[in-house]
């Protein structure tokens, strides 16, 4: 079970960082709603196993089996917010510098041809 938890991790986060001989191909639209669904589905997992569970049958733990599953709803609620935030504002950053701003980000992923800008419409002096 670890080694494929293991071998998930790392083929996620092939898409996201590139690594010799690895190369990211997917486009920045793809890496941020990644992120954010792998985030969104860590958040309900933490709520669901805080919130809604009554207990555990865990063998051979020394906490309580509630306390323990808490203590393990708490970390994965409050440490995911710390590998997803950084995450996402490197690759929104990345997709600025290559697409050339912010807007033009946003435009490539509603699939709107980039702007023209004021300067570029005014004739030559």
């Amino acid at each position: 079970m670890h080694g494929s938890f293991f071998v998930t991790g790392v083929l996620f986060w092939l898409q996201i960082i590139s690594s010799f001989p690895f190369r990211a191909k997917a486009s920045a639209a793809w890496q941020m709603s990644a992120i954010i669904s792998t985030n969104v589905i860590m958040f309900f997992l933490a709520m669901s196993l805080s919130i809604l569970a009554t207990g555990s049958h865990v063998p051979g733990v020394s906490l309580a089996p509630f306390a323990d599953q808490q203590i393990g709803a708490a970390i994965l609620w409050v440490c995911g917010d710390f590998w997803a935030v950084p995450a996402l504002i490197v690759v929104i950053r990345r997709a600025m510098a290559d697409e050339g701003g912010l807007s033009n980000v946003i435009e490539q992923m509603v699939h709107r041809p980039p702007t023209v800008l004021l300067e570029e419409l005014r004739p030559p002096v």
